[in-house]
């Protein structure tokens, strides 16, 4: 709240960039001290901007602003592509077979990922699994007590955090990368991976699911096993349409996401600032 008084002291517009704090799924944590705290410190800085920079029009819909007035842009955040991996190599080193149909699944290991959802949608399917993360060991507990002596357990490899080469190789080896979060307000990793020319299944609690829908880049679940299952399904089981999906999602990656492109909506959000088309 300094910069902001001395912003409007200096007559100097200003933006705020809240990167998912200020929704409804982030404030529910920590709950009454963001109550108190919200109208006293947030509801100001947010008033006194000239603009609220949203990275998806989901959070600019569900933006909370303790009932300050604002004004939003929406402008996606920069994701580079990852570079060309090894695929034979990686399914090489995890034993996977070259003719298998590999979803990848690539996060933090924490409950709101929606793992959980995604295990139980796989166990019915005709498919290999790579859990590649890591992050809270009570997930990471629960993921083995899903996985011990099944069939899915059978066909499911565990990498930990992977990160560089690795990283690339992941994404080169998989055929379909699939999220199912129960809140993802971006989701970089789901852009990565239209970028890497994969088919992306998320749920509708990830911000980008509208992007995804509307281009074709891959299928749209609800918070729920049966509906990934059955958004997982055609994927798997159709090689055609999971390779015109993959090129739907690069071109969307490259069109919307890819660091000229966002660079450039935030660029105009700064111009339209400085001549005062923002006010």
């Amino acid at each position: 709240n300094a910069s902001r008084r001395a912003c409007r002291a200096a007559g100097v517009p200003y933006l705020v960039q809240p990167h998912g704090q200020l929704d409804p799924f982030d404030l529910a944590k920590h709950r009454l001290q963001k109550k108190l705290y919200g109208p006293v410190a947030v509801r100001p800085l947010i008033a006194g901007a000239d603009v609220v920079v949203c990275t998806t029009d989901l959070e600019a819909e569900r933006l909370v602003t303790y009932g300050a007035p604002t004004r939003t842009a929406v402008v996606p955040l920069p994701v580079k592509a990852p570079a060309l991996g090894d695929r034979v190599g990686f399914r090489a080193r995890h034993g996977i077979p070259c003719d298998a149909t590999v979803v990848l699944f690539l996060s933090r290991l924490d409950v709101k990922k929606g793992l959980d959802l995604l295990l139980a949608a796989m166990a019915e399917l005709d498919a290999w699994l790579v859990v590649a993360g890591a992050g809270d060991p009570e997930v990471a507990a629960a993921v083995d007590r899903a996985l011990d002596g099944t069939p899915l357990g059978r066909r499911t490899v565990r990498t930990g955090f992977i990160s560089g080469a690795e990283k690339d190789d992941a994404f080169a080896a998989a055929d379909l990368f699939a999220l199912p979060s129960r809140n993802e307000n971006f989701g970089i990793v789901v852009v990565e991976a239209m970028a890497a020319g994969l088919p992306v299944v998320v749920s509708d609690e990830t911000y980008l699911h509208g992007e995804v829908s509307a281009a074709g880049a891959g299928a749209v679940c609800r918070v729920d096993a049966a509906s990934c299952r059955d958004a997982l399904a055609p994927l798997v089981a159709d090689g055609p349409c999971r390779a015109d999906a993959g090129r739907r999602a690069r071109a969307l990656a490259e069109g919307r996401f890819a660091p000229a492109a966002a660079t450039a909506a935030m660029v105009e959000v700064y111009r339209s600032l400085h001549t005062g088309a923002v006010a």
